[in-house]
């Protein structure tokens, strides 16, 4: 974690940042940019299902 500077260069890191289209004052967000290191965003993903698996909260939020 001390590699990264603030959470913004983490999220980076991950690819778990959205996607931002912007013209003027709009602002658009998409769906995440994927730019990142795969295998780190791939475990995080598992741990999510297998979080929402096990938590009764998670799976009706989800």
């Amino acid at each position: 974690m001390s590699q990264f500077k603030n959470e913004r260069q983490l999220f980076s890191y991950t690819g778990l940042t959205p996607s931002e289209h912007s013209s003027g004052e709009t602002i658009h967000r998409g769906h995440i940019t994927h730019q990142g290191n795969v295998q780190v965003r791939s475990i995080l993903i598992q741990i999510a299902w297998r979080a929402i698996e096990k938590d009764q909260a998670l799976a009706q939020f989800f």
